[in-house]
């Protein structure tokens, strides 16, 4: 296998991994937001059970993109503010223009 012919399984396998995310992320959302109103059976309840793993995945998940975010949250606002104030930062001036001063 060639390095080109790697390169798409790595990446194919990211994008499937991605989805499976995404899938699990919205699925577990959907479930709690539709059973969080259900009529509890008491201490064994098995709706319970799962909307408590499915809150703790959706924290688990919360708690490992958060840092994340921040991390790259900073060098995305460093450089926003440069494009912002490179205008002024960037002024013409005479020699940056290239204009003679012969008087």
């Amino acid at each position: 296998m060639n390095c080109h012919n790697a390169f798409k399984l790595k990446r194919a396998l990211s994008c499937v991994i991605g989805i499976m995310m995404l899938f699990i992320v919205l699925f577990s959302a959907f479930y709690v937001a539709h059973e969080i109103n259900h009529d509890c059976t008491g201490d064994d309840c098995p709706v319970c059970a799962c909307v408590v793993q499915c809150e703790k995945t959706l924290h688990q998940i919360c708690e490992w993109i958060a840092p994340q975010i921040a991390i790259i949250l900073q060098p995305v606002l460093i450089l926003l503010s440069v494009c912002i104030s490179m205008p002024v930062l960037v002024q013409d001036t005479l020699v940056s223009k290239k204009v003679r001063l012969d008087h």
